[in-house]
């Protein structure tokens, strides 16, 4: 006999973006951090709150493009914050400092 499939709830919901969300990736710090691109030129930065909601903390601007992929690198000696890189549709990568206000 098989087993039943899981029952899976919802538990948050991002919105933010205007357009369809191509790619989200998790973030190691802060904890329940979410990175996500999308078809409306930007990458951003959610922080997770104590009621597993999710706020935009920062939105990475300046593609020409729409941003099909995103993801943080941990942080170095170099970039102590880490970094975040953005592929774009205009054959571009970007990199930002997470840290740094527009």
């Amino acid at each position: 006999m098989a087993e039943p499939a899981p029952v899976y709830k919802l538990r948050s919901m991002l919105q933010g973006h205007s357009m369809d969300v191509k790619h989200v990736s998790v973030v190691q710090e802060p904890s329940g951090a979410l990175l996500t691109a999308s078809r409306d030129k930007t990458a951003r930065m959610w922080y997770q709150h104590e009621d597993n909601s999710h706020s935009v903390r920062k939105i990475y601007k300046g593609h020409t493009k729409y941003v099909s992929c995103s993801v943080y690198q941990e942080p170095s000696e170099e970039f102590p914050s880490g970094l975040i890189y953005t592929g774009c549709q205009d054959g571009k990568i970007r990199a930002f400092l997470p840290d740094i206000e527009d």
